[in-house]
């Protein structure tokens, strides 16, 4: 009996250790990359070319937003990403890089080989804002 109960909580113990670990994305599974306020910033200074995304709504890109960024919020995203070249580096941008993470993985998964995304977003931004 001892020995049933022992086995029976080794096996809920293994699921749940299992469960844990692939609720969530590890630095290792994501598809595309992150890119530091300070990298992006001396992307900026060098002139090296990308298009940058802003995937927040429009009254917070209004409020402030990037020089350069273009307006695409994420829940237009689906429906409009064509518009955007495969060949392309992407930089994406959010208040806080939740929403421009969803925005990273989705055109990772249609194809896209060189999205970044910003971290902290808007909030770890020290840059120009227009």
């Amino acid at each position: 009996m001892l020995k049933s109960l022992i086995i029976v909580l080794l096996i809920i113990s293994l699921a749940f250790a299992v469960g844990c670990q692939a609720s969530g994305p590890s630095a290792a599974s994501l598809a595309y990359n992150e890119i530091t306020a300070n990298e992006l910033l001396s992307w900026m200074e060098d002139g090296k070319e990308f298009r940058l995304i802003d995937v927040r709504e429009e009254y917070e890109y209004n409020e402030a937003h990037i020089p350069g960024a273009q307006l695409l919020p994420l829940g237009q995203l689906a429906d409009n990403y064509t518009l955007l070249d495969k060949e392309d580096v992407i930089v994406l941008v959010c208040r806080s890089a939740r929403r421009s993470g969803e925005a990273a993985a989705f055109l990772s998964e249609q194809g896209y080989t060189q999205v970044y995304n910003l971290l902290g977003g808007m909030l770890e931004w020290y840059g120009p804002v227009n």
